[in-house]
């Protein structure tokens, strides 16, 4: 399996086939945005950490489907985020969906 929840942190595998373990109590943002591959779109989400490091993840990856879930869950946002996260086809815009401000 690709996607693994636990009590203090999630863990799964990035666009760039590599797994990794991230914290909860590090998570600065989280992003989403359409990446042009040439020949169709990609959906990508990105996590970024109060250290400074960004883990994206694609459709593409087996634990696309478990993730959206968990950030629907995690961050408490509404049952259509996607709609707006994910709107602009081709667009490349990154769309910020939760950050902490504290």
């Amino acid at each position: 399996m690709t996607f693994q929840l636990s009590d203090d942190g999630i863990e799964c595998e990035t666009v760039n086939n590599e797994m990794y373990f991230i914290s909860f109590d590090i998570i600065q943002k989280i992003s989403t945005y359409q990446s042009d591959t040439f020949s169709h779109n990609e959906a990508r989400l990105e996590i970024e950490t109060t250290d400074s490091e960004i883990y994206t993840f694609s459709e593409r990856e087996d634990c696309w489907i478990d993730l959206l879930i968990w950030v629907k869950d995690w961050a408490k946002l509404p049952d259509d985020w996607q709609e707006e996260a994910f709107a602009d086809t081709f667009s490349n815009e990154i769309t910020l969906i939760w950050q902490n401000y504290s």
